[in-house]
């Protein structure tokens, strides 16, 4: 088994975020939107858009006029016992 296989063996679920901080909300909606060609997936609120590029695989804006130019990322797995407990070595 190689080392990838056993940190995310096939049957862990794992969604993925990378997340975008702005300023200006509308301003950087309609960036992202022709940037990616469609309007956001869904909107959780008020201060965030969400695109899917692919299954479980997603860009966030939020404003965060503070954080604006910098990214993070967020991965949200199905299993995490199981996930620590296959790499507690």
């Amino acid at each position: 088994m190689s080392r990838a296989e056993k940190v995310f063996p096939d049957n862990l679920s794992v969604d993925t975020f990378a997340g975008f901080p702005v300023k200006d909300y509308l301003l950087a909606r309609a960036w992202y939107e022709r940037l990616l060609g469609r309007p956001p997936a869904f909107l959780p609120n008020d201060i965030e858009a969400v695109w899917e590029l692919a299954e479980h695989r997603y860009v966030f804006i939020k404003v965060i006029p503070e954080h604006a130019g910098h990214a993070s990322s967020l991965v949200f797995l199905g299993d995490l016992d199981n996930f620590i407990a296959r790499n507690a070595d």
